[in-house]
């Protein structure tokens, strides 16, 4: 493969400093597992911490939903749309699972097939779950979804996206996960491993899809996770009124991200439970995707 130019990303300004460094794609592979797609490992080198699990990943498919557990090898899986078609925004998605297992078809591949049908380039990030002894439910999966977005941008001219149009999505628990992502970009989570880790790890824009755990129910407040200033990036929420996740998940963030001057978007709606990703067909809810596309396609000019 040819050595592409990249870039080096300030959030703040939004700047790009071109730069020539050379990442190593070994591990750039096709998998014939999952949905057959290509894949790019996140470590190289091995999960940082020297982080492992002695129990085999595994998956199984109950009630239409593959659930993916015990990840060892956390990786992004590439879906690219047709090259007429492509816009140049690209999109890491997080399936949900309650950080216990990955709705990966559900929550993941079905969302990325459905992007790449209005030109938006596909990740589906497989992140690591936590085990007994690791800091936080999260400190594993954050390191994985920081170093997905340094490496997106790091190979954006190879892959045909912009540097500065690289967004992230989650659901549930992957909602969660990409809620501390936007907001934890200015904090360092591992040490690094290669030229990619200088580049930022700022989404540059987010979307929340019935997110969980963003606030703490005893205080009625944000989670104490989440540090929402001026410098977070432009948010999208779905929820629904009887999820039993609960909606003040989104509530409590629109309103501190509004309180920073961050644009955001809120569609809240009376029905729908939690957990449908895009089957669903209650009214009100099941027009949810139509409304996140025309969002994510704004993006382009915003």
């Amino acid at each position: 493969m040819n050595t592409p130019n990249h870039f080096q990303y300030s959030p703040i300004r939004g700047l790009y400093l071109t730069g020539l460094f050379t990442l190593s794609l070994v591990s750039l592979i096709c998998s014939n597992t999952l949905a057959d797609q290509p894949t790019l490992k996140l470590w190289p080198n091995g999960n940082p911490d020297c982080w492992t699990l002695s129990e085999p990943e595994t998956g199984e498919e109950r009630g239409g939903i593959l659930r993916i557990r015990n990840v060892s090898e956390p990786l992004i899986e590439i879906y690219q749309p047709e090259k007429d078609k492509a816009n140049g925004l690209s999109m890491i998605i997080a399936p949900g699972g309650g950080y216990s297992i990955l709705a990966w078809n559900h929550e993941g591949e079905e969302i990325a097939e459905w992007l790449n049908g209005f030109g938006v380039t596909a990740f589906v990030l497989k992140y690591r779950l936590p085990k007994k002894g690791d800091p936080s439910r999260h400190h594993v999966a954050l390191q994985d979804s920081q170093r997905a977005v340094r490496l997106v941008r790091a190979h954006a001219e190879e892959w045909g996206i912009r540097p500065d149009k690289i967004g992230i999505m989650g659901f549930s628990a992957g909602g969660h996960l990409s809620a501390i992502t936007a907001t934890k970009f200015n904090e360092p989570n591992y040490d690094p491993v290669d030229e990619a880790d200088q580049l930022s790890c700022r989404p540059d824009f987010v979307g929340l899809i019935y997110p969980g755990y963003l606030y703490d129910k005893e205080t009625q407040k944000l989670n104490a996770d989440f540090n929402v200033t001026s410098e977070n990036p432009p948010t999208f929420f779905t929820h629904t009124g009887d999820d039993p996740v609960t909606v003040e998940s989104s509530l409590i963030f629109y309103q501190a991200l509004r309180d920073a001057g961050v644009a955001a978007e809120l569609h809240v709606f009376p029905k729908g439970g939690h957990g449908y990703g895009m089957r669903t067909e209650v009214p009100g809810i099941a027009s949810w995707p139509d409304l996140y596309k025309a969002w994510i396609l704004r993006q382009l000019n915003e």
